[in-house]
This record gives structure tokens, C-alpha cells and sequence, in this order.
């Protein structure tokens, strides 16, 4: 039994090296945990752990679905992935993945009704998604309703990690900006991890790039990140306003605008790195902020 726990934990290793980094992820996400609590004006730190814990083991099960859903086609048009390799097995995943489900029905449970329902709600609708709402040829023909549907599941997160923080939520136009601010941070995760170099694109026609071409896809990452940042800086005006915030946000801008304009001249592997690292490090100063000027 230890061996082949042991097992199974050094194989997961290699594979959230690459398609589940633990690490990234959490940079990612505890930062958005922490200035949800700030919004929901909960600092409860069991809540905020709860919620972190919580969003991390969702985010692996819709990744588990994932790869069970696109077995065939990975197996297709990505033969050099962890999954199809053998760095790890479908079973050895599912593993796992009743771990996670098992943390969020745990945590669910222990933060009340609203918790436990939405974490039911989100559950089901992975089933689904998993299956592809029983509609696959008919929904992969439309790339981006496709993408959409699937993004919906990170919309149920959000709102689960307000409740788990709060237990009772309620709706005001601070908590509506900072779903927004979320969302539209999330579409940005999403769309740069399918925006590649010209040449990069593969045989699956699952790029961002593949359906718009490299230059429109990277001016419709410009404008999602000037979203989000107009979003971050309207927050940040009802919870702490001056001047200082203006510097703040057009500082932000011209970072990440830099980043964007080097890649865009470049198109590179390394330039995108650099894009999406300088994207991941605005977002976390964000999300900090947030807490900060509220806590």
C-alpha cells in the first residue's frame, strides 16, 4: 500500500511538472483567495485556507476531465504529453482526483448549506462538461462557445470560494467588480495558455492562434489585459482612492504592454514566457492590493 502510494505520488510529480504546476497554480490562485476574503470582509484564515485548498483540488478535477475528455485527440495531435507517454495513467489521475473531490465535498460541507449546494451544482455541471453536455460533435465545431461553456466552471469556483470565505454572500457592487475583475482574469489564463508562436500551433485546431491568427489573438489579449486592469483600478477607487492609484495602475499597463509589445516583434518561446510570467506577477500584485488596502 505505501509502495504504491509512493508511487503514484512521484509519478503525479512528473506530470504536474507540465500539465498541473502546482506551484504557478498557487501563485494563482491563493492571491485571488485572499482578496475575495478581503471583499466578502471575512480574514478568517480557516476560510481563506479552505478556499485556497478548495480551488486548487476543483481546478485539478476539471484538469482530470480534461484529459479523460481529449484522451483520443492528445493521443492524436499531442503524442509528446505526460498522459500519452505513460509518464502517468488515466487510473492512477482518477486516484487523485477522488482525493480532490473528496476535500471539496469535506470543505463544502464544513462551511454550510450555500457551500455544499454550489459545490453540488459545480460537480454536476463538470459531469457534463467532462462529457461535453452530450453533444460533442456538435459543440467542438464551435471553438469558442466550446471554450466558453468550459470557462463557466471557474465562474462557479469564484462564487464557491465567496461562500466558503462568508458562508452568506451578498451581492454588492464592490463584490460584482471583483467578479468581474476575476473573469476577466481567468479569460486571460485561458487565452494565453492557447495563444502560441506562428509555427507552433500543431494539428489540433485548438489554439487561440489557429482561429484568429497570431496578430488578432494578441490584440485581443491587449484589450483583456487593459480590462482587467480598468476593473482593478474601479476597485480599488471605492476601497482606496487617490492618486496614487492611477500611478499604480498606468505602471502596470506599461509593464505588461511592454511584455506584450516584445513578444508581439519577436515571437518567441522565451519572449511568451516573459508575457505570460510578467501577467501572472501584475495579477498576484493585484489581487494582493486588494487585500491590502481592504485588510
Amino acid at each position: 500500500m505505501i509502495k504504491s502510494i509512493s508511487h503514484i505520488s512521484k509519478r503525479f510529480y512528473a506530470y504536474q511538472n507540465e500539465r498541473f504546476p502546482l506551484i504557478l497554480l498557487s501563485l494563482s490562485l491563493f492571491p485571488v483567495t485572499l482578496s475575495s476574503a478581503a471583499i466578502v470582509s471575512k480574514f478568517a484564515t480557516t476560510g481563506i485556507v479552505f478556499g485556497f485548498i478548495a480551488s486548487l483540488a476543483y481546478i485539478f478535477h476539471i484538469r482530470v476531465n480534461d484529459e479523460e475528455r481529449d484522451f483520443e485527440h492528445d493521443a492524436a495531435h499531442h503524442s509528446t504529453r505526460p498522459l500519452q507517454r505513460g509518464v502517468i495513467t488515466l487510473n492512477e489521475l482518477r486516484i487523485v482526483n477522488i482525493i480532490a473531490i473528496c476535500s471539496i465535498s469535506i470543505i463544502a460541507i464544513l462551511s454550510g448549506l450555500e457551500a455544499t449546494f454550489i459545490a453540488f451544482v459545480m460537480i454536476i455541471y463538470s459531469y457534463f462538461a467532462r462529457h461535453d453536455f452530450f453533444y460533442r460533435e456538435k459543440i467542438r465545431r464551435h471553438f469558442f462557445i466550446y471554450n466558453l461553456v468550459h470557462i463557466i466552471q471557474i465562474l462557479l469556483l469564484q462564487i464557491f470560494v465567496y461562500v466558503i470565505i462568508a458562508h452568506r454572500i451578498q451581492f454588492t457592487e464592490l463584490l460584482l467588480a471583483h467578479f468581474l475583475f476575476t473573469l476577466t482574469g481567468t479569460v486571460i489564463f485561458e487565452f494565453v495558455r492557447k495563444l502560441k508562436v506562428p509555427g507552433e500551433d500543431g494539428t489540433g485546431m485548438d489554439t487561440y492562434t489557429h482561429h484568429l491568427g497570431f496578430n488578432k489573438s494578441m490584440t485581443v489579449y491587449s484589450v483583456l489585459i487593459l480590462l482587467n486592469t480598468i476593473l482593478f483600478f474601479f476597485i480599488s477607487e471605492m476601497i482606496h482612492p487617490g492618486v496614487m492609484i492611477w500611478i499604480y495602475s498606468s505602471v502596470s499597463v506599461i509593464v505588461v504592454g511592454c511584455s506584450i509589445w516584445v513578444h508581439w516583434v519577436k515571437k518567441a518561446s522565451a519572449t511568451d514566457k516573459l508575457m505570460q510570467g510578467i501577467f501572472l506577477l501584475v495579477y498576484t500584485v493585484y489581487n494582493v492590493s486588494i487585500y491590502v488596502f481592504i485588510h
